[in-house]
């Protein structure tokens, strides 16, 4: 059976329309696309510009705080120098040939002795206190070998009436089929024929 639709269009030209469509569309997003790339290389573009300029005034901050610095520092220094200037010592006295006492130095002669003293008090603390840890450490270790003794006499007093682990192992034969000496080198670990199997030798 067939039937005939008067009413419905003709397929080419729904085609037609469909693929007029979908070129629209295409075309609607193919423009998007370019201007969204268009706007993300400005914005990129912008940015980019943006980082330069920042750079570009931390640069020059950070020159003028360095200028700023170094000018400080060398004033710092004219100011040092002016005072040492200001208040340097006299001049050196007149020449005496017999003088009976030191020229140079005399208010350093207190001084001196009393760094020596206290130098020598010093190395005296020192000495004493080397000798007293010295001594300590020696009376320690006596303490400890005292009772390291005594534990070892009690030790031995409690088990006077017990055998040793060894002493107890003496009082057991060992088996004659495996038993080796301690100077067993390169003989061999392997059972000898037994009267049960003819042939086989067993592993040990």
């Amino acid at each position: 059976k067939s039937f005939l639709f008067d009413k419905r269009p003709l397929s080419p030209e729904i085609k037609a329309i469909k693929q007029e469509e979908y070129s629209q569309s295409l075309l609607r997003q193919m423009a998007n696309r370019r201007e969204k790339e268009i706007k993300q290389r400005q914005n990129r573009e912008l940015m980019d510009h943006l980082e330069q300029v920042q750079l570009t005034e931390e640069l020059a901050a950070q020159r003028a705080k360095y200028l700023k610095d170094k000018m400080e520092e060398t004033l710092c220094y004219k100011t040092a120098l002016d005072a040492q200037m200001k208040n340097r010592p006299s001049q050196l006295p007149v020449f005496e040939p017999d003088s009976s006492e030191p020229i140079f130095g005399k208010k350093k002669t207190y001084w001196l002795v009393e760094k020596r003293k206290r130098e020598q008090d010093y190395m005296k603390h020192q000495l004493e206190t080397a000798a007293n840890q010295k001594r300590e450490a020696i009376l320690h270790q006596l303490v400890d070998q005292k009772r390291d003794l005594e534990m070892l006499q009690r030790t031995r007093k409690e088990a006077s009436n017990k055998l040793f682990l060894l002493d107890q192992c003496k009082k057991y034969q060992r088996c004659k089929q495996c038993q080796r000496c301690m100077s067993n080198t390169g003989k061999s670990n392997l059972w000898h024929m037994n009267k049960f199997l003819q042939g086989s030798q067993l592993l040990v």
